[in-house]
């Protein structure tokens, strides 16, 4: 994988290898030590340099490109057992020879010290896109446009959320990480909070932070890949905080259970052509409902996993 993934990162951000390595090593300066001791683990285990392995895990800040991921999180009223229920789609363009559809991984990790948490992977990749953990928080990002200040250093985002799994027990504890590790990317990133029912968006982009809360009265939040008035980035496009999927799982008039949850992944104002990767989690059951192996995932067969053994 990664001499297809050197490859599209030197197309796409028109730069050759020393220079996308230099910049990753930049980049690796503000990881944490558990971090760069994971990824050298990685390259032990696969006979592969260090600087191979952490281009890898950098991929996605090495060579942005264009994404359209959707998610809601329902809890309460709007849930079928009140149980929160937490769903992404994640929509990424795939490469030559289907890669990311081939090869998912569900990881599961058990930290020194820390939480132990459930992540959605691909072979190489240890940062967090979309994840849940032993308390029941869980997050998934989205992408957003990249204001003015995205250049900055900082601790990529998708190693943030993966900070935010390890040590982070509530969706508030978990905005308060981010805003104070406020890392390099663009991003809207659901965060759930299943013990707490509730859940909140933390909106970045261009060394900005914006946290978006639901209503007082309400039971369900959702995110795309725009920002929103309600999080107050400056200099981003707003949009509608519950277009798409709020907007159609409240069409259903009904509380939501993990199939009709599903169901919302898979409508067509929701659903992308390059969606990968949806899953349903229900962390107060200790399950998922995971669809992958194919584009248009959410149209495919939702299998039933448990996320966390006793």
């Amino acid at each position: 994988m990664h001499a297809l993934f050197l490859r599209v990162g030197e197309l796409t951000a028109l730069q050759g290898k020393k220079r996308l390595y230099e910049r990753a090593e930049a980049m690796a300066r503000h990881l944490s030590a558990e971090d760069r001791a994971e990824i050298a683990g990685l390259a032990e285990g696969a006979g592969i340099p260090f600087e191979d392995a952490l281009y890898l895990n950098l991929f996605y800040d090495l060579s942005y490109g264009p994404a359209s991921c959707r998610g809601l999180a329902v809890w309460g009223a709007s849930s079928a057992g009140g149980r929160l229920l937490h769903a992404r789609n994640l929509d990424w363009p795939d490469y030559p020879g289907g890669p990311l559809q081939r090869n998912n991984l569900i990881l599961n990790v058990r930290p020194a010290g820390g939480i132990e948490y459930c992540f959605l992977s691909w072979p190489g990749l240890q940062a967090v896109l979309t994840g849940t953990n032993r308390k029941g928080l869980t997050v998934s990002f989205d992408q957003l446009p990249s204001a003015p200040g995205g250049e900055r250093l900082a601790e990529p985002v998708l190693f943030t959320l993966k900070r935010v799994l390890r040590s982070c027990a509530s969706a508030e504890e978990a905005a308060r990480l981010l805003v104070d590790a406020n890392p390099m990317g663009s991003g809207s990133i659901l965060i759930s909070d299943s013990g707490g029912k509730t859940a909140l968006v933390v909106e970045l982009s261009g060394g900005k932070v914006g946290v978006r809360r639901p209503a007082a009265d309400a039971s369900m939040i959702g995110n795309a890949n725009h920002a929103t008035r309600e999080a107050g980035l400056p200099g981003l496009r707003h949009g509608d905080a519950g277009w798409p999927a709020c907007a159609v799982a409240a069409e259903m008039k009904k509380p939501l259970d993990a199939a009709a949850a599903e169901r919302v992944l898979a409508d067509p104002r929701v659903l992308q052509k390059i969606n990968i990767v949806s899953v349903v989690f229900d962390p107060g059951g200790n399950k998922m409902h995971l669809s992958c192996g194919r584009l248009a995932a959410a149209e495919g067969v939702f299998r039933e996993y448990r996320i966390f053994g006793e």
